[in-house]
């Protein structure tokens, strides 16, 4: 499939080939998604509306809207899949999984397989914001999700990550991250094991989340030039029960940190990492606490 279809104006939702609600059993497998314009959307939407209308008012330009409980779409896999040039700066989503929050109650996609695709040239370098172009997952409300095996070159992020549970991100390999390329907020349950992160401003921005295991990454040629806010390699703040082993940092930049844990986060243990080419090493703020740091 070869040159997307251009950027709805005014409905972003309605951006992008492949569009799922409420459905359960999606494998996206062995395709080639290839965009050679500007104006790209999405590859891959899934979603639950929440609203709908009555049958009797299908005729009606402008029918009432009726609130219900939200399906959430569960089962997918978008495995073995080549994408190219999904870098519009506007768009930010090339994979788009969205849960709801109905009346303080989650909804959660579930169960969502993204393995041994290929993302390339997804990023636009034509901006002068490093905050823009395609993230190639966005997820928020996702439950069990696995991104494995994965080869990135030139994207914004691999993953922003919203109030999701038990997230696998595995054995990718990941050039160029314009930003940061690994975004997670009010997360729990994760699991970032074995991946290879090659020239990034920021690696990891970690938030309010609980239950983080990063183990055994090599994570090389941080530049850190995005704010003193993401001053670090990996920058954890307000989280807890945190295990932060076997990594590999090896830096190009003496005005950062290489792990800087902070924000009153509580709980953990940074043991047997090796961190080379930043101005220090391992650093948890005075607030944070019972977080046991080894000699490296």
């Amino acid at each position: 499939m070869e040159d997307s279809v251009s950027l709805p104006v005014g409905t972003p939702y309605a951006a992008g080939w492949l569009h799922f609600y409420h459905t359960n059993g999606i494998e996206i497998k062995g395709n080639s998604f290839i965009n050679n314009k500007s104006t790209s959307a999405r590859v891959l939407g899934v979603y639950s509306a929440l609203t709908t209308i009555s049958t009797d008012d299908l005729p009606n330009p402008n029918p009432e809207k009726i609130s219900y409980t939200p399906e959430m779409c569960k089962n997918i896999v978008f495995k073995n899949n080549f994408i190219q040039g999904f870098n519009n700066k506007f768009v930010g989503r090339i994979i788009y999984l969205q849960g709801r929050n109905v009346e303080n109650v989650d909804y959660f996609i579930r169960n969502v397989r993204i393995n041994s695709n290929e993302f390339i040239d997804c990023y636009d370098y034509q901006t002068t914001d490093v905050d823009s172009s395609s993230n190639i997952v966005f997820a928020d409300r996702v439950r069990e999700l696995s991104i494995s095996n994965n080869y990135c070159n030139s994207l914004r992020r691999l993953l922003q990550a919203y109030s999701c549970v038990n997230l696998s991100i595995n054995e990718n390999k990941v050039i160029k991250a314009n930003y940061i390329a690994l975004h997670l907020t009010d997360c729990s349950v994760v699991n970032v094991s074995q991946n290879y992160f090659d020239e990034f401003r920021v690696c990891m921005y970690i938030r309010g989340t609980e239950r983080i295991k990063l183990l055994g990454n090599s994570l090389v040629g941080g530049k850190g030039d995005i704010s003193d806010q993401y001053g670090s390699c990996i920058a954890i703040s307000k989280s807890s029960n945190l295990i932060i082993k076997n990594n590999d940092l090896l830096g190009n930049t003496n005005r950062l940190l290489g792990v800087f844990i902070y924000g009153a986060s509580i709980r953990g243990i940074v043991k047997d990492n090796l961190v080379r080419g930043y101005r220090q090493g391992i650093v948890i703020s005075s607030d944070s606490s019972g977080i046991k740091n080894d000699i490296y």
